[in-house]
């Protein structure tokens, strides 16, 4: 079997498990490479790659993978091509030991494809999320037969030069029976918009500071927990009204899901961060209603 037929089964590879152990076996084939080609062989790797994932199902907002079907893309999230041979093989050792560490066997079902895509439809309908927010670009959901290790659901991006790259949502099986994982991917919608607003990964939009009244003072001063806040502010706001409401996991005064209904409305309809400058013109918004 040549290294090109190696590179074929690896790509091919049904479940995350499969792909560790195919790029084990892959990472091994190269020790019978003479070391002048090897870079080359990778390069011609990763280009397979490239045109794997590039290749887009539809024209839709979203692309909703399933299993097999995101095992290609998760490799291309976690693997930066690299100038040198030797720098490729520790980004795809790191691929294996991320799978090994993060990844476990499914304990429950996750959402299905069409459950995604009616909330996804439900957010855009509200808010046109897909014209504004995403911009022509679709966004891509992994669905992940297995559970993970720490979250449930989660939003994984680069920043280039202030363009998102490389950002999906990778949807996975909940640890705990009973968990209403429509919050979840909801709330992972909302990490795609403030990084849209910021350009940056884990930061939350200026105008969020309005809220600063609901939140301690050492959240304020924390942007990865502030990001997360906005993310379940997003959340709220998206579902509330909807079939979906039940499925917010806390009490939420009406006055704030109203507040926070206008606040999103805004942000998403500007797509200006700093758009929303205090609580009250968002109150003064609200008498008017």
């Amino acid at each position: 079997m040549n290294m090109y037929e190696k590179f074929e089964i690896t790509l091919k590879s049904r479940t995350l498990f499969e792909l560790a152990d195919n790029l084990d076996l892959l990472i091994s084939s190269f020790k019978n490479v003479e070391s002048r080609k090897k870079q080359t062989l990778m390069s011609e790797f990763y280009h397979m790659l490239n045109a794997r994932v590039f290749f887009f199902k539809n024209d839709s907002h979203i692309i909703v993978y399933n299993e097999r079907e995101s095992v290609p893309e998760y490799l291309y999230n976690y693997w930066s091509f690299m100038d040198s041979y030797r720098e490729n093989v520790k980004q795809l050792q790191s691929v294996v030991s991320t799978i090994h560490n993060e990844i476990l066997p499914p304990s429950t079902d996750g959402l299905s494809e069409q459950t995604l895509c009616d909330l996804f439809d439900l957010v855009d309908r509200k808010f046109q999320y897909g014209k504004n927010v995403l911009d022509g670009n679709p966004l891509r959901i992994l669905q992940i037969n297995n559970s993970h290790f720490k979250w449930n659901c989660y939003y994984i991006a680069s920043i280039e030069e202030d363009t998102i790259v490389k950002d999906y949502v990778v949807m996975t099986c909940p640890q705990k029976p009973n968990t209403r994982q429509e919050f979840g991917f909801v709330h992972e919608l909302g990490h795609r918009l403030h990084t849209s607003l910021t350009k940056k990964l884990f930061v939350p939009p200026v105008s969020f500071a309005c809220f600063g009244y609901i939140f301690d003072e050492d959240e304020k001063t924390n942007n990865a927990v502030m990001a997360e806040n906005f993310a379940d502010v997003f959340t709220i706001a998206a579902l509330t009204g909807t079939p979906y409401e039940d499925c917010i996991p806390f009490e939420v005064h009406p006055e704030n899901k109203l507040l926070f209904s206008l606040y999103i409305a805004i942000t998403i309809l500007t797509m200006n961060e700093s758009m929303v400058t205090s609580i009250a013109d968002l109150r003064s918004i609200a008498h008017k209603l």
